[in-house]
Order: structure tokens, then sequence, then C-alpha cells
């Protein structure tokens, strides 16, 4: 499958590791779940594409109100997959009071 959400794995994986609650943990496995479906149907059933969006939207946006108490993360109609994976990103990040560290290299 050449279309992931790299950076939402990444920021979803990181709040698993730091996690101190099971209510938290359980909601970022089924982030995590969500998220493979969705790569799943952008890489080979396009009718499931919308369904498992929504999905995603929900789990993240379950991950992110569990944190900070805020909102659904809004998601534009018509958006690419790395635009897609940039606002889901950042929405965790976000959550989690943190930015990525980037490595140099």
């Amino acid at each position: 499958m050449n279309t992931t959400l790299r950076k939402t794995r990444a920021a979803a994986e990181h709040a698993l590791r730091s996690t101190r609650t099971d209510a938290a943990h359980l909601r970022l496995l089924d982030l995590l779940h969500a998220l493979k479906a969705y790569e799943e149907a952008v890489g080979g059933d396009p009718a499931e594409i919308g369904p498992r969006l929504e999905r995603l939207r929900t789990a993240t946006a379950r991950v992110v109100a569990g944190v900070r108490g805020s909102g659904p993360v809004s998601v534009p109609a018509a958006v690419t997959v790395r635009e897609l994976d940039e606002i889901l990103a950042g929405a965790l990040w976000t959550a989690q009071s943190r930015e990525p560290e980037l490595i140099a290299g």
C-alpha cells in the first residue's frame, strides 16, 4: 500500500506510548484501527473511502476530546491524502501539547 497517513500514525503511536489511562489507550487503539481501515480503502475499494474517512475523523475526535475536551476534527470535503494527514496529525499533536521533533539528517 503506497498511500499512508504516516504523520497521523506517528502522532497516534506516540500518544499510545505515553497514555496513562485505560480509556485513553482504548480510544487510541480505535483510532489506529480506523486509520488502517481508511488506508486499506484508499489502496483498494474506493466505495469504502467515505465511510472509513468518517470513522477515522470520529476516532480522532474522540482522542482529541478525551485529552482537551475539544470538538470534532474538521476536514474539508475536497482534501488530498497528504492534506488529511497534516490535519489529523496536527490535531493529535496539539491535543498532546507537543509538536513532532524532527531528526536532522
